[in-house]
């Protein structure tokens, strides 16, 4: 509230109380007229003290150069509470970090090792792929030989029939030069 609200209110106070007063006094000497009509001295009137609130403003202890404690209650409370919430937000910052970072390296280990496992799976592959066609071309070759060496057979024992043939017809004198 303004000043000027204060003094208004004081000063409705004041003739409140003083209208009260003169009635309250009235009544007296109306009171006092029945009983006696005796003269009697005046007393003097008793001025009540004012009670006059000094209305203490923020911007006036200020100036005095006091902050006022709630005042600074709050600032500290503020102080804090932001210290606080920017404390915790690092923390959770940090902490998502490095977890990221763990699951990261390990997600990459991961794949180096699976990389690997299909490297040496792929060589066991290639190399048994190549040991089988090893195989099988030895098998067909031992194969071709076998027939080869068939066929030769075959020749020389037909050679072989034909010369003893022809020998028993020479000596059967059958074939004539």
């Amino acid at each position: 509230m303004s000043k000027i609200l204060v003094k208004k209110i004081w000063k409705k106070k004041d003739e409140e109380e003083e209208e009260e007063e003169e009635e309250e006094e009235e009544e007296e000497k109306k009171k006092k007229k029945k009983k006696k009509k005796k003269k009697k001295k005046k007393k003097k009137k008793k001025k009540k003290k004012r009670r006059r609130r000094v209305q203490r403003h923020r911007n006036t202890s200020r100036k005095n150069g006091l902050v006022p404690v709630a005042a600074a209650a709050e600032v500290v409370v503020v102080v804090v509470v932001v210290v606080v919430v920017v404390v915790v937000v690092v923390v959770v910052v940090v902490v998502v970090v490095v977890v990221n970072v763990f699951v990261f390296l390990a997600r990459r280990k991961k794949d180096s090792k699976k990389k690997k496992k299909k490297k040496k799976d792929r060589k066991q592959a290639s190399s048994q792929k190549k040991t089988k066609t090893k195989k099988k071309k030895k098998e067909e070759r031992k194969k071709e030989r076998k027939k080869e060496r068939k066929k030769e057979r075959k020749g020389e024992k037909v050679q072989q029939r034909q010369k003893i043939f022809i020998a028993f017809l020479f000596k059967a004198k059958l074939v004539v030069y």
